[in-house]
Protein backbone atom coordinates (compact mmCIF):
# COMPACT_ATOMS: atom_id res chain seq x y z
CA UNK A 1 0.00 0.00 0.00
CA UNK A 2 1.72 2.71 -0.95
CA UNK A 3 0.29 6.59 -0.13
CA UNK A 4 0.34 9.81 -2.25
CA UNK A 5 2.65 12.87 -1.18
CA UNK A 6 -0.64 14.42 -0.12
CA UNK A 7 -2.42 11.30 1.67
CA UNK A 8 1.22 11.12 4.03
CA UNK A 9 0.75 14.67 4.61
CA UNK A 10 -2.86 14.74 6.01
CA UNK A 11 -1.65 11.32 7.80
CA UNK A 12 1.44 13.11 9.26
CA UNK A 13 -0.62 16.39 10.30
CA UNK A 14 -3.32 14.19 12.33
CA UNK A 15 -1.06 12.09 14.15
CA UNK A 16 1.23 15.32 14.85
CA UNK A 17 -2.48 16.96 16.29
CA UNK A 18 -3.28 13.92 18.06
CA UNK A 19 0.30 14.00 20.02
CA UNK A 20 0.08 17.64 20.37
CA UNK A 21 -3.36 17.74 21.73
CA UNK A 22 -2.47 16.82 25.49
CA UNK A 23 0.45 19.50 25.51
CA UNK A 24 -2.52 21.92 24.09
CA UNK A 25 -4.62 21.28 26.88
CA UNK A 26 -2.15 21.80 29.37
CA UNK A 27 -1.12 25.10 28.13
CA UNK A 28 -4.53 26.20 27.61
CA UNK A 29 -5.30 25.16 31.73
CA UNK A 30 -2.03 27.22 32.68
CA UNK A 31 -3.48 29.81 30.45
CA UNK A 32 -6.58 30.00 32.46
CA UNK A 33 -4.67 30.13 35.44
CA UNK A 34 -2.10 32.61 34.35
CA UNK A 35 -5.71 35.13 33.73
CA UNK A 36 -6.38 34.34 37.86
CA UNK A 37 -3.25 34.94 38.47
CA UNK A 38 -3.07 38.38 36.76
CA UNK A 39 -6.64 39.14 37.75
CA UNK A 40 -5.91 39.10 41.52
CA UNK A 41 -2.60 40.31 40.95
CA UNK A 42 -5.13 43.46 39.53
CA UNK A 43 -6.90 43.42 42.54
CA UNK A 44 -3.74 43.43 44.72
CA UNK A 45 -2.67 46.40 43.01
CA UNK A 46 -5.66 48.35 43.44
CA UNK A 47 -6.05 47.75 47.17
CA UNK A 48 -2.23 48.75 47.70
CA UNK A 49 -3.53 52.16 46.17
CA UNK A 50 -6.38 52.27 48.32
CA UNK A 51 -4.19 51.31 51.42
CA UNK A 52 -1.73 53.75 50.68
CA UNK A 53 -4.15 57.18 50.02
CA UNK A 54 -5.76 56.02 53.32
CA UNK A 55 -2.29 56.07 55.43
CA UNK A 56 -1.26 58.97 53.41
CA UNK A 57 -4.65 60.81 54.97
CA UNK A 58 -3.51 59.88 58.19
CA UNK A 59 -0.10 60.94 58.07
CA UNK A 60 -1.82 64.55 57.28
CA UNK A 61 -4.57 64.12 59.68
CA UNK A 62 -1.80 63.53 62.45
CA UNK A 63 0.08 66.13 61.56
CA UNK A 64 -2.37 68.64 61.49
CA UNK A 65 -3.38 67.34 64.94
CA UNK A 66 -0.28 67.67 66.20
CA UNK A 67 -0.12 71.15 65.34
CA UNK A 68 -3.01 72.19 67.06
CA UNK A 69 -2.20 70.21 70.32
CA UNK A 70 1.47 70.58 70.26
CA UNK A 71 1.94 66.63 70.43
CA UNK A 72 3.99 65.30 67.46
CA UNK A 73 3.12 61.79 66.84
CA UNK A 74 6.19 59.73 65.72
CA UNK A 75 5.11 59.80 62.02
CA UNK A 76 7.64 59.18 59.55
CA UNK A 77 7.26 61.19 56.32
CA UNK A 78 8.24 59.22 53.24
CA UNK A 79 11.02 61.14 51.33
CA UNK A 80 9.86 61.82 47.47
Amino acid sequence: MEFTAKEMKALLHSVIQEELKPITEQLDRMDSRIDKMESQLSAINEDTKITRTAVNSLIEWADQVSVITQIKFPVAQKKA
